[in-house]
């Protein structure tokens, strides 16, 4: 079983703490089946019958739209050598700033854990984390595995944002949160408007 990544310093005020549906997912990309699949896609085994030298295949862009606690893609790219069978690149939007900031901590800390682990492991590379809406700053076609878990309870709005954001800034001198930040921040975690996510 692979080590799930640590998101104690995750402040859950502000960002969604991950649950069952992100664990389902972890989950997912471990199963045999899976794995095969992606290995098979993105770095096939060489013929026994090549007498060439293969090429080494490119490495796989994964994009986690919403990506929230980072959970996911700190576990895909710590172990991508397990998952895709070699090294990918590792990128995230959300929304939510707080959630970018949590993001790149829980995936820079599985990243060293891993690479402490095993140094000669193939994990992914990390790009980083956009904050923005969906794939808005991504090109149309460039990604090879697109992860989503989308808010999907269904709630008579989705949230309104607050007219204005505190707390949002880099560094130390950013106003702390107002509860109608966490209020909104939280609801775009899992608020999918009256027919779930759309």
């Amino acid at each position: 079983m692979l080590p799930t990544p640590d998101t104690s310093h995750i402040p859950t005020s502000l960002v969604y703490d991950p649950v069952e549906d992100s664990y389902l997912l972890l989950d997912t990309f471990s199963l045999d089946t899976e794995r095969a699949f992606l290995q098979s896609h993105f770095f096939p085994s060489p013929s026994p019958s090549s007498a060439q030298t293969p090429v080494p295949a490119p490495a796989a862009l994964v994009l986690e739209l919403g990506s929230g606690s980072g959970v996911v893609s700190a576990f895909l790219a710590a172990n991508a050598q397990h998952i895709f069978g070699g090294p990918v690149l590792c990128a995230c939007t959300d929304l939510n700033p707080h959630a970018c900031r949590a993001t790149s901590q829980t995936v820079t800390k599985e990243l060293a854990r891993k690479r402490g682990e095993d140094p000669s492991a193939a994990t992914g590379l990390f790009l980083g984390v956009s904050n923005a809406d969906l794939e808005g700053p991504w090109h149309r076609g460039i990604v090879d595995v697109l992860v989503f878990n989308p808010p999907y309870v269904p709630t008579p709005d989705l949230p309104s944002k607050p007219d204005k954001l505190s707390g949002t800034g880099h560094g130390s001198t950013a106003a702390p949160p107002s509860f109608e930040e966490e209020e909104y921040f939280l609801g775009l975690a899992y608020a999918g408007a009256t027919r779930g996510w759309r």
